[in-house]
């Protein structure tokens, strides 16, 4: 496979915490510039999220999880679910770029993990030729789920979060409620509890900043029924988000003014 090497961005030095998810190369810039993009990412700052990854790919030019990181910062969030039909385009050539960087570097010393290669794998499900994004994103988690029940990736916190995440982008914003203002159970309750096991689980293993984040969403507007006196035995208010605040408030990731933010929820 031959990659046209993306031009360098420039991306600023910014103070983006001491998470890392390793990942295989041999380039130690193509790693740290990885690393800058998925925390970017984390704080759903996408514009530098690309850049980063696109130094990652500059430092690399057939880095797959380089090309999984560019996809996924192109890809669909929780403040931005649905794609345009360029966007989608652009997001699903940078997913079979990681694809096949993977099947290269299968051939070579320089292998994918088995944890690279499910993501990679799951993400291009994400993204099919049909462009059904709804049909995409399902796909998606069912791959994602599937993986977790894996033995090898039970208890990665990474691969738990971006599960969590998945199951959370079945039904962007709605998570217990269709409508907060009826305070009617959501159509996807039990997706939205399972998300919460998940993103549980994350937090348990790891100081993961986006399990914070997405545990924060996921929490802040309380669920139905959700009293002390129908659940003595569990907090299911929405104030059982705040341990998570407080612990993403003390990463002090200053270079993600969104990650900053979020404790205030």
């Amino acid at each position: 496979a031959v990659f046209v090497a993306p031009v360098a961005c420039g991306v600023a030095n910014l103070d983006l915490g001491d998470y890392k998810m390793p990942v295989t190369t041999s380039s130690e810039e193509a790693r740290e510039a990885f690393n800058s993009g998925l925390i970017h990412e984390y704080g759903f700052n996408q514009l530098e999220a690309q850049a980063s990854f696109l130094e990652s790919l500059a430092a690399s030019p057939e880095f797959p999880m380089g090309w999984w990181g560019y996809s996924y910062a192109l890809g669909p969030f929780l403040n931005n679910p649905v794609l345009s039909d360029d966007a989608y385009a652009l997001a699903r050539s940078a997913a079979t770029n990681a694809s096949v960087a993977a099947e290269a570097a299968a051939s070579t010393a320089a292998y994918c993990t088995e944890k690279e290669e499910a993501l990679i794998a799951c993400n291009l499900m994400r993204f099919p030729s049909s462009a059904n994004q709804t049909a995409g994103a399902i796909a998606f988690s069912n791959c994602l789920g599937d993986a977790v029940e894996q033995s090898q990736f039970a208890s990665d916190p990474d691969m738990l979060t971006f599960y969590g995440e998945a199951l959370m982008m079945l039904t962007p914003g709605m998570y217990y409620y269709d409508d907060l203002m009826d305070g009617k159970p959501s159509g996807m309750y039990s997706t939205a509890q399972e998300a919460e096991v998940v993103l549980r689980n994350a937090l348990k293993l790891s100081d993961n900043p986006m399990a914070m984040h997405l545990y924060i969403h996921l929490t802040e507007g309380g669920m139905p029924g959700s009293s002390a006196a129908e659940h003595p035995n569990d907090d299911l208010s929405a104030t059982r988000g705040a341990a998570a605040a407080t612990r993403l408030e003390l990463l002090n990731i200053s270079g993600s003014g969104h990650l900053e933010h979020m404790p205030g929820h």
